[in-house]
């Protein structure tokens, strides 16, 4: 039944003010609204068909036909009922000459007056409004009041247990005496209005005293066996301090728009087939440890104010917690999920913990927000584990530290489009020991947190997507990944400057970079050899450009090894540049032609003038001898003959020496930078 709009909205305002008013005063201006007052109980409205508010419906009840109400009885059979009101239910009282046993029914009831419940102090008068016991507050309950209470003591507890009998579910009628109870605890209205039967429960509907509630609980426990299980219908209920642990609960209960404060407890609790929680506002911290949900779990939209606790948790059906709020801690620390679970548009402003939990079913995080730490560590995904957005719809969003470390994804792990945390400390190393047994989709424009990928053990595809030039490159990727190195680095060294405390200084810079700059290199080295596998040469040595860039970063690289790699990206752009080696390889021709164009200047210079004509003329014998060096097929070798026996003439033997030194290193730079140039070209077309 949709509720009316003034409702959605009280609760919307209820919802939406829970952080500055407190839970309790905002729902007791919802609670006030339907008016549980004693003649308010009685406002059922069931002259009404359409039209009918939330207000009205949660006070109607279908009492089985022989309950001694007024109105006629519907149906015939099992299905036939009686339309009654609250106010009816808890007016009727057991007969004085009636024992309270398993046999009892309806029809071994009456309906009291007004004087005698105020005698036994069921009806308590507060400002010229009678109130039942059950629905006010325990401090609106006076001293005298609950003396009264005490004294008729016998008649209380043959008032609750006549109910909590009559609360088994009709199917157990011919085992009453082996089977103790199958109870259906109703705390509001019944969730599908338009069935045509009795509603066989203890109807507890807008109930707000705590402590009646408690001790119906309490008896409901004494009175138990093995085989009970209970429904709770717990729409628009308020309930303070709940703890419900190792209870049963029979099928499609419900706690939708319920408003419960204080601690409350669902540990060891099996659910069975079916409990919603959607909507509902939980004040205080709250656990389901070791709970099992037999079938499906609804939490959308539901709003958790201080920590909730899942630990060891096991979810057989689909798992919805679609826009729940959790305002402090979570944590699903070894739960189970066999079905498929929803947590699109969740919010996480407190830390989010899914430490070794296990999704063997479909899991979607797609537009959730990690306000604080997000930690998946060792957790098992079977079946496909959405964290991106499709298109240009929003992934998850991680604003603090988040670990996947050592996780396993069996299926294709939808990461695209994720928001991962802008400082650099918080991502690096995320997925150290994880393996992605399927595709991997981390396509996120500019992306560059290429940290969190050291450790990883990619085994599928690796999808990324590619820098959309002029508004970037992959150039500029790569130095947005530098400069969050070196921020990491220097947070680092702050917090270790912090930490020392006028000690021994410690060379927290170095520590740091080696620390932040390696895992960079590592994450890089990851990708490198995931795109070699998948046969992607262009991005393969794209990676490997970036995964000596990082290297130069680090302290502890060897000289040597940095040196290297600065000659080898001035020279080739780290083998990519198919020009950059052809243009210094012909500027290397020019060069050395130049150098020996000067040597036969300088020693003809000892014997004859110096001219114009004496330079210009032994420039093409020296770029014929600089040519033949630099590719020595023997194309110039008349000149560069006639050349060399000249110049052993005019020189000294040193010099011949140097000048043939000169050609030799010629030849083994040209050459090398050809090579560059020929190997830049195979990777770029991906010539085999």
């Amino acid at each position: 039944m949709p509720l009316d709009d003034n409702t959605k909205e009280l609760g919307r305002d209820v919802r939406s003010q829970s952080n500055e008013l407190g839970l309790s005063s905002l729902w007791t201006k919802l609670w006030a609204e339907f008016d549980f007052s004693w003649a308010g109980l009685a406002a059922a409205a069931w002259s009404e068909i359409d039209d009918v508010t939330d207000q009205y419906l949660v006070k109607r009840w279908r009492s089985p036909p022989e309950f001694p109400g007024t109105k006629e009885v519907l149906g015939e059979g099992p299905s036939a009922w009686r339309a009654s009101t609250l106010q009816e239910y808890w007016r009727w009282v057991p007969k004085d000459t009636v024992e309270i046993s398993p046999e009892i029914s309806w029809s071994d009831g009456r309906l009291a007056s007004d004087q005698e419940l105020i005698s036994v102090g069921a009806l308590i008068n507060r400002e010229g409004t009678f109130w039942h016991l059950a629905f006010l507050d325990p401090s609106e309950v006076s001293k005298s009041d609950w003396d009264k209470l005490r004294q008729h003591e016998t008649w209380w507890r043959k008032y609750i247990d006549a109910r909590l009998i009559l609360s088994r579910h009709p199917e157990f009628a011919d085992d009453r005496k082996s089977n103790p109870a199958y109870l259906a605890l109703k705390l509001s209205k019944n969730g599908d209005l338009t069935r045509a039967s009795p509603q066989h429960s203890l109807v507890l509907s807008g109930v707000r005293n705590s402590e009646f509630y408690q001790e119906i609980i309490s008896l409901l426990r004494l009175s138990s066996g093995a085989s009970q299980r209970v429904s709770l219908m717990s729409d628009y209920a308020f309930i303070s301090g709940l703890d419900l642990s190792g209870l049963r609960f029979a099928p499609y209960t419900r706690f939708e728009n319920a408003f419960i404060d204080g601690q409350v407890k669902f540990d060891g609790c099996d659910f069975g087939e079916g409990v919603s929680f959607r909507a509902a506002t939980f004040g205080g911290p709250v656990t389901f440890r070791g709970a099992y949900f037999g079938a499906g779990v609804d939490f959308r939209e539901a709003r958790f104010g201080e920590s909730v606790s899942f630990g060891a948790s096991h979810f057989e059906g689909a798992a919805s917690f679609e826009s729940t709020i959790f305002i402090d801690d979570c944590s699903f620390r070894d739960a189970v999920f066999h079905g498929p679970t929803d947590y699109s548009e969740a919010v996480f402003q407190g830390s989010a913990r899914f430490i070794t939990a296990t999704f063997t079913g479909e899991v979607i995080f797609t537009h959730s927000e990690f306000s604080r730490g997000a930690a998946f560590r060792g957790a098992r995904f079977v079946k496909r584990a959405s964290f991106g957005g499709a298109g240009n719809n929003p992934g998850a969003i991680f604003r603090k530290k988040v670990s996947f470390r050592t996780c396993q994804f069996a299926d294709y792990a939808d990461f695209s489009n994720v928001i991962w945390p802008s400082n650099a400390r918080d991502h690096h190393g995320s997925f150290e020991g994880s393996r992605f047994e399927g595709t991997a989709d981390f396509k996120t424009k500019d992306f560059c947190a290429f940290s969190m990928f050291d450790g990883a053990d990619f085994r599928g595809r690796v999808l990324l997507a590619e820098p959309i030039p002029p508004e970037t490159s992959a150039e500029t990727l790569l130095e947005r990944s530098l400069d969050k190195a070196r921020e990491a680095v220097a947070d680092d060294h702050q917090v270790t400057q912090r930490r020392s405390r006028g000690d021994r200084p410690t060379p927290a810079a170095e520590l740091g970079s080696d620390a932040r700059f390696g895992t960079l290199a590592g994450g890089l080295r990851t990708l490198r050899l995931a795109m070699a596998t998948q046969k992607d040469v262009v991005r393969e040595q794209r990676f490997n450009r970036f995964e000596l860039r990082a290297k130069m970063q680090m302290p502890s690289e060897p000289i040597a090894a940095k040196l290297a790699a600065i000659v080898y990206g001035a020279v080739s752009n780290f083998g990519t540049s198919i020009g950059r080696p052809l243009s210094l390889a012909a500027s290397s021709v020019i060069f050395f032609a130049l150098v020996f164009a000067s040597i036969s200047v300088l020693a003809q210079s000892v014997s004859s003038p110096l001219t114009a004509n004496l330079i210009l003329g032994e420039l093409p014998p020296a770029f014929s001898v600089a040519f033949d060096r630099a590719i020595p097929l023997g194309i110039f070798a008349d000149t560069t003959r006639g050349w060399f026996l000249w110049l052993e003439t005019a020189l000294d033997p040193g010099s011949v020496v140097l000048v043939k030194v000169l050609g030799g290193l010629e030849t083994l730079i040209v050459i090398g930078l050809l090579l560059l140039s020929a190997l830049a070209l195979k990777r770029r077309f991906q010539v085999r």
